[in-house]
């Protein structure tokens, strides 16, 4: 048996006000049109719902059973509708999506501030992890998108790469370092220093390669070292700002073109050609591409090409 909604919902209104006449003005239809549906739906159930009497109409003892298994059907259709809505909006629904750490550590507090405010009903999973374990998320389908460095993932032709934005390094010290009063910084007084670096070791150019290099993806373990040591934390912009503004780091005025790492590293949007995104998934990225690396954030957006 195939239920009209519509016409089930006469059922329910002719039942709450009784009256046939009534129920008509509320939906806006005719007395006839409410009454011929209604007397289709009694067919159609194989029940009589009413008992017209002078008074209006008086449900029957099966009208009582239909009426409130009806009631509970409209009731979930009306919440199928709502949460359709949301989910067709990008407002609901579930979302899984790849972040290599560091990026993560730069991009995630903005972006999931910004989705806890918008989009409170999301239920998002931001899957952190190196560059090989992404891309297995992502040819599995668990993922529907990875943030990454744009050079960590080979070109494949099933792969779409494009470009976000770059996230930009300084060097940071404790107040209070040797080097934190100098006007200039040379290579030559960094190399005294051990460096702590969250990228991979090919990132530091040869003429610091007798450094001591200390690697961790753990930012929150570097802020550590470096605020309890003369150590010189190389780190995106945004992971030292706090520590600056409350005086505790210090940025070092290096005067060479090459910091100990490369100064900038492009991030990257991977996902599978082919491959829809849900709605939920279009609203992040279209807050990546146009807020994530606005100016004074992460970096800056440059005019690179999308590549495939």
């Amino acid at each position: 048996m195939t239920i009209d909604l519509r016409k089930l919902n006469q059922l329910v209104v002719a039942a709450r006000l009784g009256s046939l006449s009534r129920a008509a003005e509320a939906l806006h239809l005719s007395q006839p049109a409410i009454s011929r549906n209604i007397a289709l739906m009694e067919e159609q159930l194989g029940v009589r719902v009413f008992h017209r009497t002078p008074q209006g109409l008086q449900l029957s003892e099966a009208g009582k059973v239909a009426i409130h298994q009806a009631e509970a059907l409209l009731e979930q259709a009306k919440i199928f509708d709502h949460n359709w809505e949301l989910y067709r909006k990008g407002e609901s629904g579930r979302l899984r999506f790849g972040v290599w750490s560091l990026v993560g550590s730069v991009l995630l507090p903005d972006v999931l501030r910004h989705m806890a405010i918008q989009r409170p009903r999301l239920k998002l999973w931001a899957f952190v992890n190196d560059h090989p374990a992404l891309l297995d998320s992502l040819y599995s389908r668990e993922s529907e998108f990875l943030v990454c460095r744009g050079d960590q993932v080979p070109p494949a032709p099933e792969l779409l790469s494009e470009y976000l934005g770059d996230i930009h390094f300084s060097a940071y010290v404790r107040r209070g370092h040797p080097l934190a009063a100098r006007e200039q910084v040379t290579d030559e007084d960094i190399t005294r220093y051990t460096i702590l670096s969250g990228q991979d070791p090919a990132n530091v150019p040869e003429h610091f390669a007798d450094c001591g290099i200390f690697f961790c993806e753990n930012s929150d373990v570097m802020r550590h070292v470096v605020l309890n040591t003369d150590s010189i934390w190389v780190v995106p912009s945004r992971l030292a700002e706090q520590e600056v503004r409350a005086g505790r780091l210090v940025k070092l005025p290096h005067s060479s073109p090459q910091t100990p790492e490369r100064s900038s590293m492009a991030v990257h949007l991977i996902r599978l050609k082919g491959y829809e995104l849900t709605p939920a998934a279009e609203y992040v990225v279209s807050y990546l591409r146009s807020s994530a690396f606005r100016s004074g954030a992460a970096g800056t957006r440059g005019d690179r090409p999308t590549t495939s």
